[in-house]
């Protein structure tokens, strides 16, 4: 797991109480601000996408889940 899917699933897991959470990204390279990626998750049964966009050139972001 790289730190951008360690991030996503430590925030969903403390916001859900969910545990087990699974997010798989693709590569994210630090790119420029306003870059999207998607993510997919599974947290038991349910399963969702991670919409991210970077917010700067040094690999934060911001995310949004929904239903596939």
């Amino acid at each position: 797991m790289d730190e951008a899917e360690a991030a996503i699933v430590k925030q969903i897991e403390a916001q859900t109480k969910a545990t087990g959470v699974t997010v798989d990204c693709p590569d994210i390279v630090a790119g420029e601000a306003g870059a999207a990626f998607k993510c997919t998750g599974q947290a038991g049964t349910q399963k969702f996408v991670v919409n991210g966009t970077q917010t700067d050139g040094k690999g934060r972001f911001n995310f949004r889940t929904a239903r596939p």
